[in-house]
């Protein structure tokens, strides 16, 4: 199943996707797609560190090398 989406850009935006798919050979469509699934998984990251971010302070985990030290 597929969905369509419609959005309007403004110039200065509509042309620098043109720029970037006519140098990358790709669509437009897919060019947009690969960034609203990067930016999706951005989202996705920000919210999970929302969550843990929390419960590593309490456990005394400010970096990758605490938690390296912890479970070493």
């Amino acid at each position: 199943m597929s969905t369509t989406l419609t959005i309007r850009l403004d110039d200065k935006l509509a042309q620098k996707l043109d720029h970037v798919a006519k140098r990358s050979g790709r669509t437009r469509s897919d060019i947009v797609r690969d960034a609203l699934r990067r930016q999706l998984a951005i989202a996705l990251l920000d919210e999970v560190r929302e969550e843990l971010v929390p419960r590593a302070e309490k456990h005394g985990w400010f970096t990758d090398e605490d938690v390296f030290n912890d479970v070493s």
